[in-house]
């Protein structure tokens, strides 16, 4: 009767035939479907050689032993090569039981300072999505049959951090080169970034967002924040009908930050220190190297002492997009000095050749300090007349008879 041997996988009973461990590196088992990868091939033992001498009877006790020898040998082996099996199936398979499809409960990243678990087990590694979306941590999918894609990237800004407005341009342009077909967003592009949940207690901005590519049509969001000087973008993509908002909270919720990184140290010929020229009393210290100071404040304000502009560091050669900081003092007079400052920067506007400028403050952000000073800031949003739109933030700190007004506008 030919000798057989079960297989190694827990629950199943289908046992090998020597024949079909003779001569293979790997033998799959018809039952189960699993893959077993045999460390050397089993084989029958040689003959031993035929060499001229006494006749054989006269080692009968040698030739038993060495028959003990090589049988033992062989089923040793096999015994090994199962119990291989048993341990590489252990350590490979977690939810189904297979060695070739494993689960991934989650992803970790010390460097980049982030612990993500997925709320389920059935989310599988998905590389060719992380490829199409240009993502540098991963991508996750979960069913192939109604398929939704989770997905991570993390940019290190090295000495500063960057603005919502710059992290939601660079999640448009991926997912623009990844709906090429098709790509809506609420808000549209030209809008500010809305708000988003909060995120391992950081504030985040988000989109959401619906597509075509070649292979398929997808709809979802994008949350995005930073954490020391890191930048994160959270993608969420599902078919167009799956009510998903239950599974994308618990996508975030499973998002975790693990620690923090060194500051930094910025030299001391990089850190420059701002004073003004008329105006006694204030200074502005830059610790990005980036910000360069204006030799004619007077040519933006009439009321300027002080201008400093950087450039927009993914287009440094676009003046447009650069940020300007004004610093004006303007007489204090009676009634509101928000609407005071206010109708002073809509007369630079309509000065500057836009007589239909609108400005209209974005509810929600206003303070009522300023660095260490007591005073008000406000966000306001200035419309010139449908030529361009600028963001602006503004700071009034009240100086007896005068105002400090630092006005930022990008």
């Amino acid at each position: 009767m030919s000798q057989r041997y079960p297989c190694p996988m827990i629950g199943c009973d289908h046992q090998f035939t020597a024949e079909e461990l003779t001569g293979v590196t790997s033998v799959t088992c018809p039952k189960c479907r699993s893959t077993i990868q045999l460390r050397s091939r089993v084989a029958e033992a040689p003959p031993p050689p035929v060499t001229p001498g006494p006749p054989i009877v006269h080692h009968t006790a040698t030739r038993r032993s060495r028959d003990v020898m090589v049988y033992s040998a062989v089923i040793g082996g096999f015994l090994l090569l199962v119990a291989f099996g048993i341990v590489a199936a252990v350590v490979s398979s977690r939810g189904k039981g297979t060695i070739t499809q494993p689960k991934l409960p989650g992803y970790r990243n010390a460097d980049y300072l982030f612990a993500l678990d997925l709320p389920t087990q059935d989310w599988e590694d998905h590389p060719g999505m992380k490829s199409r979306l240009q993502v540098s941590q991963f991508a996750a999918m979960n069913s192939e049959a109604d398929p939704r894609y989770v997905a991570l990237d993390v940019v290190d800004f090295k000495d500063r951090t960057p603005s919502p407005r710059e992290m939601d341009v660079e999640a448009r342009r991926k997912l623009a080169q990844f709906f090429n077909r098709r790509f809506d967003t609420n808000p549209p592009a030209d809008a500010p970034p809305l708000e988003g949940p909060p995120v391992a207690g950081q504030p985040t901005h988000r989109f959401t967002f619906d597509g075509r590519s070649p292979e398929e049509e997808l709809t979802g969001q994008v949350v995005f924040f930073t954490h020391d000087r890191l930048g994160y973008w959270l993608y969420y993509l599902t078919p167009p009908a799956f009510q998903g908002e239950s599974e994308w909270n618990a996508i975030l919720a499973g998002f975790r930050l693990t620690g923090r990184r060194p500051r930094p140290s910025t030299e001391a010929k990089e850190q420059r220190v701002f004073t003004g020229k008329e105006v006694k009393g204030y200074r502005l210290v830059d610790e990005t190297g980036r910000w360069q100071l204006d030799d004619d404040p007077k040519a933006h304000d009439p009321e300027a002492d002080l201008v400093l502009r950087a450039m927009d560091p993914m287009n440094p050669r676009k003046p447009t997009l650069a940020a300007d900081l004004i610093v004006l003092n303007l007489k204090k007079m009676r009634g509101d000095i928000v609407e005071q400052v206010k109708a002073h920067l809509l007369a630079k506007q309509q000065r500057e050749g836009n007589p239909n400028s609108q400005i209209q403050e974005i509810e929600g952000k206003r303070k009522d300090n300023v660095g260490n000073e007591q005073g008000i800031l406000v966000h306001w949003r200035i419309d010139n007349g449908g030529v361009r739109d600028r963001l602006a933030v503004v700071s009034i700190v009240p100086r007896g008879e005068t105002l400090l007004v630092l006005y930022g506008d990008c």
